[in-house]
């Protein structure tokens, strides 16, 4: 059915999304309460899921300021997936001189990609099957310093690891892009444009770190060249969402009606599980046509493999429309690689703000709208300018490879850096206790 889980460690799950009708922005609350929800909502499952008093994990670490860190990734990602765009930097630019890298993977799947990121690992540990107690005595063993988790409570995260607190440092980014609500996570790390200061502080139960520049993402080397804007061919402005069809609830589809109803003749793209996935489509169509939408402007394609004939599908689509109220970031990198600018909704009371920061560190901020009546506007200007939007598909692509996000090897000092950062903080912490 329509159920997307939050997974809290082995053999746990809980359901937070059980109707289609709700869609993926109940899957936090979003839309409802706001980041408050969330946040008390979060605190509640884990409570119920994980110990709540830490474990002392009394390290035997050389509580030294200026040694190579030994840094340890936990994500059940290492293979091909959305995540490993933004774990390939992790390991191919990092400084070898200054960092220790042993990979904890949770192995759901082995793949190419799995084989190369174990050439780029000092050490890979493989985590699945393994208790929480298992993993933890093995972290401690190899004196990690710095636990960097990169699933949070997405399928196959192993939160129950980091609830024992096996390192004196413990990291959440990436894969989870709030807070874990778990007291034994000590930091956060994001950026001030996604996580502004002060508000996102209030609902997070780690310390916010924000870098100054975006995370590294590498796009797919064998990732499709950019086609011709497909409406000089065939005269109609292609919009599109090719992410996750969990994210597509009624909030945006009844703004996408709106947004089709001005530009005439328009469609929209939409990404399905499976080509008959007709559940979903049921649904996606009558929320549609409720919102006053013609609902054969909707056009269907299946998830498809391998990630390069995926790619493929944007030859199809003029303009992305990111999603909302909860927002994409692997998939706004995708649609951009491939020449296709994406429409970003940017509300104050956003959880966060992937889609602005994002956009922003691309140079493409003017594509970013406020409120809802903006982000219409925007759409409606972009869609009646075909010349002008087939100009910028020409170059976006040469464009992008000169940003931090797709420059990783410039992005990945910022966050070493804040690692560095993290861990004096604890050897100076360390030693005002001793």
């Amino acid at each position: 059915g329509g159920s997307t889980w939050f997974t809290a460690g082995p053999g746990l799950r809980v359901s937070m999304c059980n109707k289609l009708d709700v869609g993926f922005s109940a899957v936090f609350g979003l839309g409802q309460g706001g980041p408050e929800q969330i946040y008390r909502h979060t605190l509640k499952v884990v409570a119920g899921a994980f110990p709540q008093v830490v474990t002392d994990c009394r390290p035997g670490t050389d509580p030294n300021p200026d040694k190579r860190i030994r840094i340890g990734y936990l994500s059940p990602d290492f293979r091909a997936h959305a995540m490993a765009h933004w774990i390939s930097p992790l390991l191919e630019h990092r400084n070898r001189a200054d960092f220790e890298v042993t990979c904890f993977a949770e192995e759901q799947a082995v793949d190419a990609e799995t084989q190369r990121f174990k050439t780029l690992a000092d050490r890979w540990i493989t985590t699945q099957g393994s208790s929480a107690e298992a993993v933890a005595r093995e972290i401690r063993a190899l004196g990690i310093d710095l636990l960097v988790d990169l699933a949070g409570h997405t399928k196959g995260g192993r939160l129950d690891v980091l609830a024992l607190k096996p390192a004196p440092v413990q990291v959440s980014m990436l894969g989870f892009d709030r807070t874990t609500g778990l007291r034994s996570v000590d930091w956060r790390i994001s950026n001030p444009l996604t996580d502004p200061p002060g508000e996102a502080d209030r609902w997070t139960t780690e310390r916010l770190w924000r870098l100054d520049g975006p995370f590294g993402f590498r796009p797919l080397p064998a990732a499709p060249a950019v086609q011709s804007l497909p409406a000089l061919a065939n005269g109609q402005v292609t919009f599109g969402f090719l992410g996750n069809h969990a994210r597509v609830g009624r909030t945006f589809l009844q703004a996408a009606a709106r947004l089709l109803a001005r530009v005439p003749g328009s469609r929209l793209m939409l990404l399905c599980q499976s080509g008959d996935d007709e559940a979903h489509k049921t649904f996606k169509r009558r929320v549609f046509q409720e919102a006053g939408g013609d609902p054969e402007r909707l056009v269907f394609k299946p998830r498809i493999s391998p990630e390069a004939r995926f790619l493929g599908y944007y030859h199809e689509v003029d303009i992305s429309l990111n999603s909302f109220p909860a927002d994409g970031g692997t998939t706004i990198c995708e649609s951009l690689w491939m020449g296709v600018p994406v429409l970003v909704l940017d509300r104050a009371e956003a959880v966060r703000h992937t889609g602005r920061g994002l956009l922003t560190h691309m140079g493409l901020a003017d594509w970013v709208a406020a409120d809802l009546d903006a982000w219409l506007h925007l759409g409606e200007h972009w869609s009646s300018g075909i010349a002008r939007l087939a100009a910028l598909r020409t170059g976006l692509r040469e464009h992008l490879a000169t940003t931090p996000v797709f420059d990783a090897a410039r992005a990945l000092p910022a966050l070493e850096t804040a690692y560095r950062g993290m861990w004096r903080e604890y050897c100076r912490e360390r030693a005002l206790r001793a």
